[in-house]
């Protein structure tokens, strides 16, 4: 359905609207703005599970199939600091969120595996085969992270007093940013 679809249909359903005074007229401009923002709001209802069966986002198939539409796999880089001063936490990489992000669903590192040979996979060798992990066969694995609060990670953080296992990397949003606190003994590609 296109937007011109949608705006003739709202538009006639608007003027079968049945009560006793008049609707405004609206410009076109101002349909699309209501319509824009019903269609957030939606969305919102579907992700957060304030809505009627409160089921949240993946939580059953209707939420899956309502939003697949919706729901984009980008390939972010991770990105240097600049400013050293600012972060001086050793274990944190940054990487910027699609300037269309709405929700965050998931998030995955790519991680080097160790061979056979113990060698890592970063390092040129002249037979791969060695390299390779000998239950899969690949080179790397996806890592899973999980969404946790600012105050949540400041408890990864390498400091001078703590020096944490992070077996799930933990990840915080940050004005447009995705801050990505994992564990330096098995760090992913960064």
């Amino acid at each position: 359905m296109t937007h011109k679809d949608i705006y003739t249909k709202f538009m006639i359903e608007y003027d079968k609207a049945n009560v006793t005074s008049s609707y405004p007229s609206l410009t076109e401009y101002e349909v699309a703005t209501v319509l824009d923002k019903a269609y957030n709001a939606l969305i919102a209802q579907k992700v957060t599970g304030n809505n009627v069966r409160r089921s949240t986002i993946e939580s059953d198939t209707k939420s899956v199939s309502d939003l697949q539409p919706l729901l984009v796999h980008s390939h972010p880089k991770f990105i240097s600091d600049d400013n050293e001063a600012a972060v001086n936490v050793a274990n944190i990489a940054t990487l910027n969120l699609p300037s269309d992000f709405l929700y965050f669903v998931q998030l995955y590192l790519v991680q080097q595996v160790t061979g056979i040979n113990g060698a890592n996979n970063s390092e040129p060798a002249n037979d791969t085969a060695h390299n390779r992990n000998p239950f899969d066969n690949k080179t790397t694995r996806l890592i899973p992270t999980r969404l946790v609060s600012h105050q949540m990670a400041e408890k990864f953080y390498i400091t001078p007093y703590n020096m944490p296992w992070i077996k799930i990397p933990v990840v915080y949003l940050e004005n447009g940013t995705a801050k990505v606190v994992y564990d330096l003994l098995n760090a992913p590609l960064v």
